[in-house]
């Protein structure tokens, strides 16, 4: 068992422990561990037996930026995995390496053309845009997907419409009033994005905070934080919800208004 297969079963552990590592830091912590070792040893990871192993090797391997070039190929036979959630991390990875992966752009073809597949058409077309961005066959899946009846396709189609800025992502404006919260955000961050006006994003997730659900507080709290960096001249839609509230509620508010201006 190589020494990097270890420090991947060790992260497997501390998912099942719930002490999840995002892969960004567990990749910089196995880097300063083991140097320039660390992608060979991922690469020697992916036709892993153990699905588990695949799967994070690909992920951790599409934080490595140009360093995991090599990965390339061997990333690619992963998009014929058996299992799915080791497909969809090779191309995730794949999408990150989007310079050194024209080679990919084949087999990823083959799963664009699966439409029994639906999620996995949406990702090859993000990743297939993303080595290829004046390829034709991109933008309609993605546009497609915003009338697929599942709800995440439809957020994901979102999320990479709005990665393109393609007058094509004016399209998710009729997702806006969508029954999903985390639809009606994709729909309206990806719009944001285009346009560089972040009121209706601010406004979806303060409609969600003030929910009775504090489950779907926590979604629209975090969502709020992952735009932070945008929304600072619309924090007056916070301020006013705060005043509409009361209890633990209006608290929160209060809690999540000082950690927006504090950055």
């Amino acid at each position: 068992m190589t020494e990097i297969r270890k420090e991947i079963e060790r992260l497997i552990a501390l998912n099942y422990a719930e002490q999840w590592v995002p892969n960004h830091i567990a990749f910089q912590q196995i880097l300063e561990r083991h140097g320039d070792r660390i992608i060979a040893g991922l690469i020697e990871c992916l036709p892993d037996e153990d699905a588990e192993v695949r799967q994070l090797a690909a992920g951790l391997l599409g934080e490595a930026g140009e360093r995991a070039e090599p990965a390339v190929h061997e990333l690619t036979l992963r998009l014929t995995d058996e299992d799915r959630s080791v497909v969809v991390a090779a191309m995730f990875a794949l999408k990150r390496l989007a310079p050194f992966a024209q080679s990919a752009i084949p087999a990823l073809r083959v799963i664009l053309t699966n439409s029994r597949e639906p999620y996995f058409q949406i990702v090859a077309a993000a990743t297939i845009g993303k080595i290829a961005p004046e390829n034709p066959d991109c933008i309609p899946i993605l546009v497609a997907a915003l009338d697929d009846p599942n709800s995440l396709n439809r957020a994901t189609g979102c999320e990479f419409l709005g990665e393109r800025r393609h007058s094509a992502v004016l399209n998710t404006m009729k997702l806006f009033n969508d029954p999903d919260f985390l639809v009606r955000f994709a729909a309206s961050k990806a719009y944001s994005k285009f346009t560089g006006d972040w009121m209706h994003a601010v406004a979806v997730c303060v409609a969600m905070l003030k929910d009775d659900n504090k489950t779907n507080r926590a979604m629209a709290t975090a969502c709020l934080l992952s735009i932070r960096h945008y929304i600072r001249d619309h924090l007056d839609l916070l301020t006013m919800a705060i005043e509409d509230t009361q209890g633990e509620t209006r608290v929160n508010l209060e809690e999540l208004l000082i950690e927006l201006r504090s950055n």
